[in-house]
């Protein structure tokens, strides 16, 4: 799709409306005449809201253009208006904004003069004032300051301490301007509203802000119609009413629908532009730029597209340049020269331009500056992006701000890590080592020649201490390596060596000693017999005993092995115990006299008495051949030997792991597989097995017998307990009905009653005869306990808290249940706290938490003799919740009513029904 602009474009895209496209700015009007409203009572303003909620193009083309209309001013008068964004050197640009034309420039018009303005303003906090009045402004002329996206102050303001003072500074300069009154000097920002929090650190800001405030409304549905059909018609095109309720409707609550919607507009114009004049914007428009929601990142994707591998590297670093995020996480655009740019991706500043060209290019506007502001770019020209909505509808760039955030927060650790290396005296502990090191190493090498002298000394040094150290390890570790590697080598030898026994006639020597000599130069071990051997003797059992742990039989074939009796001895011994048996033929011999069960074997041919290499080979392979197989054959059959020579005595059986190795090489063996298991080795196994598994049902048994053993004791041991406890709470009960409840002097009185002279004047009261019916109550309580079942009736089950609800006494004033000291059971006092309002009934206290629900009666004696009247006892549920009352003779609220007396508490409130409660007792004073 072509980006070709026939004629003018009344949308913008993404950047802002200008002073000049005042007549295109629709849907805002009321707002503009707010912000004049504001101007006319206080000088300074603040123009605050969301990204992409339109801050600058309402100050732009609305208010600014109003003031350029004459508002605000007396007659013959005008404003001269300076705008400017903070950047990295906000004084420097407030300098350039005033000098520049239509603010002071005319009254400094030589071009030196820029330097003197910008001297002045460093000068201290009347550095504006001072500038206006060596101006001056004309009669009746005021002076109006806008400072854009002014959070691009807090940006540059936390990372030095210069930076911080420069931002202080800066922002003296337009509060105090505003303040007098010699000069009539305004000032307004724009500003996001989620960076009205970094104010409170410029002094003096937060209070101008909140005088000159105007939070920026998002634009109502009627508002988005005027600001597209206005345009469009004041341009001589139309659109349809379809096509424009689409566009609203997709625009939906997004927060940047003011820029993305502005854009979508600038695509449809573009395509209309190209060949459809006639007709107006429709629907039929819409799909082609892929609507409201992908119209911006479906453009600037083709726009990146359409570069080359080189171009598209380039435009990456540019982008990732021009975006920052702030310590809060927030991700904003930043200005930077192009020619920055160029050095960061080392390239020349005119491939950066080059790349930037496309982006800016009518109809795109996705950089700042526009063509049609400047056609040339230049290493001093400043880049921006054109809006941060692009940031966030753009994924790519989300994804390279990320990167570039990452980056920039390993490069500030480095430099403070570098700054404490210096500080400490470049000690070696300080240089960063392990994952820091090799982050910080990675990224020296993707961006060589980036560092500063200090930062690439700690970068290098810390390389070279690591080397070091890695090389010193090495060094130390060398001969322990050496050293682990050479026992390996033997010990693999050692496991892989094989034991080899031949059997051979005496006439054979010479060549069995030259064979042995060969074996032994391959790591194999052999033994063959000195030929004095006689049949039957000791040491031709040890002979036999020497085939047994053999992993192979080498039977060398000559005339006289073949007639030798004990050479066949040795065969068939060797074939009892399954070995492997190998022929070597040595020299020609009568085939009707050789063993048997060499025949179908493949021999190997040393007829010419010279062992070869090729010959060795041949004869090391039949002897690796399945070697782990004959080894394990050859170690069981051994063990087995070993078992059956002692009686088959259980100790020499296997087990553990050596039990369950023997039984998967049992499993493993097949008819074809040689050696052949054989019956002994089969056997020795099955005896390990079922060894084993006696051995476990027996401890299995006697771990089962144990258990139930402690099982029962413990049964025996809770019945024993059950019962004592049962015992010992019957007898407490009985006891303490006998002894009563002691109630210590001052009971009746309660906080700051103690003074109280009828109160002083209460005897003390000592323990208490049993009340009438203790006894009765006694074998009524046992009576109940007997009814509770097991679990119910542990004493932690019946423990709780018991609440008293009171009245005013009637004699002598009133007296306070808080007061109370109650003695229960042994357990000592417990104190009375009052119940909070609105959880008990009124004038309710409780005592305590750690007293028996069943000591219910004998709360109601106590407090009947200490000359209180009990009104209701009632059992409330743990949670609070009243799962049962009891109410004997009703429950009266008022002291009027009669007390209860004991023989209907004892008849009306059986224990059991608290047992699992909370009890509750009401009482008034006599």
């Amino acid at each position: 799709m072509s980006d070709a602009v026939p004629f003018t474009n009344p949308f913008p895209g993404l950047r802002p409306f200008e002073r000049h496209e005042a007549g295109l700015f629709f849907g805002r009007r009321d707002q503009v005449h707010e912000l004049l409203g504001r101007m006319r009572r206080h000088r300074f303003l603040a123009v605050v809201g969301s990204s992409g909620c339109g801050k600058s193009s309402l100050v732009r083309a609305g208010l600014l253009a109003a003031l350029d209309g004459g508002f605000l001013v007396e007659p013959g008068g005008g404003w001269r208006i300076a705008v400017m964004r903070p950047g990295g050197a906000p004084i420097q640009q407030l300098a350039k904004a005033l000098h520049a034309p239509g603010a002071l420039g005319d009254l400094y018009p030589d071009p030196g003069e820029l330097d003197a303005l910008e001297a002045t303003l460093r000068r201290g906090s009347l550095g504006l004032v001072e500038a206006v009045a060596e101006a001056p402004l004309p009669p009746k002329v005021r002076l109006f300051v806008l400072i854009d996206q002014f959070e691009e102050l807090f940006r540059f303001g936390s990372d030095l301490e210069r930076s911080q003072r420069e931002a202080r500074a800066f922002v003296k300069l337009f509060l105090e301007a505003v303040a007098q009154r010699e000069w009539p000097v305004y000032a307004g920002i724009t500003m996001r509203s989620d960076f009205l929090g970094n104010c409170a650190a410029l002094p003096g800001l937060p209070d101008a802000i909140n005088q000159g405030l105007y939070l920026v409304p998002q634009m109502g549905r009627d508002q988005l119609r005027e600001a597209v059909r206005g345009p469009v018609e004041l341009s001589g095109a139309r659109i349809t009413e379809r096509l424009l309720n689409r566009l609203l409707n997709d625009l939906g609550e997004d927060t940047d629908q003011l820029p993305i919607l502005q854009h979508a507009m600038m695509r449809l114009w573009s395509l209309w532009s190209e060949g459809l004049r006639e007709a107006p914007l429709d629907l039929e428009l819409y799909g082609p730029i892929g609507g409201v929601a992908q119209a911006l990142s479906l453009h600037v994707q083709k726009v990146y597209d359409d570069l080359d591998p080189e171009g598209r590297r380039i435009a990456e670093w540019m982008f990732r340049k021009l975006t920052r995020t702030t310590a809060e996480r927030q991700v904003i655009r930043q200005s930077v020269l192009l020619g920055q740019v160029a050095r960061d991706a080392r390239v020349t500043a005119g491939a950066v331009a080059a790349v930037a060209e496309p982006f800016r290019a009518p109809g795109r506007s996705f950089l700042m500056p526009p063509c049609s502001d400047v056609e040339t770019l230049t290493p001093e020209t400043v880049l921006d992006i054109s809006h941060e909505s692009l940031i966030r509808q753009w994924e790519p760039l989300s994804t390279w701000a990320s990167l570039e955030a990452r980056d920039a927060r390993l490069v500030r650790e480095i430099q403070g890590g570098a700054a404490l290396w210096d500080e400490k005296g470049r000690e070696p502990s300080y240089l960063w080592q392990g994952r820091r090191l090799a982050e910080a190493e990675e990224w020296r090498k993707a961006h060589p020649e980036s560092f500063a002298e200090r930062e690439e000394a700690f970068v290098v040094e810390g390389i070279r201490l690591r080397d070091h150290q890695i090389l010193a390890q090495r060094a130390t570790e060398l001969p322990q390596r050496a050293a682990d590697e050479a026992a390996a080598r033997e010990s693999a030898i050692a496991h892989r060596r094989a034991y080899v026994y031949i059997s051979a006639a005496v006439g054979d020597a010479p060549f069995v000693a030259r064979l042995r000599q060969a074996l032994s130069g391959a790591s194999l071990e052999s033994w063959a017999p000195d030929g004095t051997l006689a049949a039957g003797g000791a040491g031709f059992e040890q002979a036999l005993a020497s085939i047994d742990g053999a992993d192979a039989v080498l039977c060398v074939l000559s005339p006289e092995s073949a007639a030798s009796p004990f050479c066949r001895q040795e065969i068939d011994h060797a074939l009892k115990r399954n070995k492997r048996l190998i022929p070597v033929l040595y020299r020609e011999r009568d085939a009707s006299l050789a063993h048997p069960a060499l025949g179908p074997l493949e021999w190997v041919d040393l007829r010419d008495g010279e062992i070869s290499e090729a010959a060795l080979d041949k004869l090391f392979a039949r002897i690796g051949t399945d070697f782990e197989w004959v080894r394990a054959h050859t170690r069981l059959l051994l063990r087995a030997a070993e078992w059956q020579a002692h009686q088959r005595e259980a100790s020499l059986l296997l087990r553990g792991r050596e039990l369950k190795e023997a039984e998967r090489w049992l499993a493993a063996s097949t008819a074809h597989r040689l050696p052949r298991v054989t019956d002994d080795q089969t056997a020795y196994v099955m005896a390990s097995r079922k060894n084993t598994s006696r051995w476990m049902s027996l401890a299995v048994g006697i771990l089962t017998v144990a258990l139930l053993g402690t099982i029962g004791l413990s049964l025996f041991a809770y019945v024993q307990w059950r019962q004592a406890e049962e015992q010992r709470v019957q007898a407490a009960r009985e006891q303490s009905i006998r002894k009563g409840w002691t109630i210590t002097p001052g009971d009746l009185a309660g906080p700051g009653r103690a003074s109280d002279p009828e109160t002083q004047a209460l005897p003390p009261l000592g323990p208490l005869p049993p009340p009438e019916g203790a006894e009765r109550l006694s074998a009524a309580s046992a009576a109940a306990n007997q009814q509770l079942e097991a679990p119910e009736s542990a004493v932690a089950e019946r423990r709780g808290r018991i609440e008293v609800q009171y009245f005013p006494k009637v004699v002598g004033g009133q007296a306070d249940l808080e007061g109370f000291e109650l003695t229960l059971n042994g357990l000592g006092f417990v104190p009375v706290r009052r119940v909070p309002s609105g959880s008990s009934p009124t004038n309710a206290v409780w005592f305590g938490s750690e007293v028996e629900k069943d000591d219910v009666q004998q709360v109601a004696y106590a407090l009947i003799r200490a000359g209180i009247d009990l009104r209701y006892i009632g059992c409330f549920a743990d949670e609070g919740r009243r799962a049962r009352v009891i109410q004997i003779g009703g429950r009266p609220l008022s002291a009027e009513d009669p007390p209860l007396t004991v023989e209907a508490i004892e008849q009306g409130f059986p224990i059991p029904d608290c047992r699992q409660g909370r009890v509750s007792a009401a009482a008034s004073s006599r």
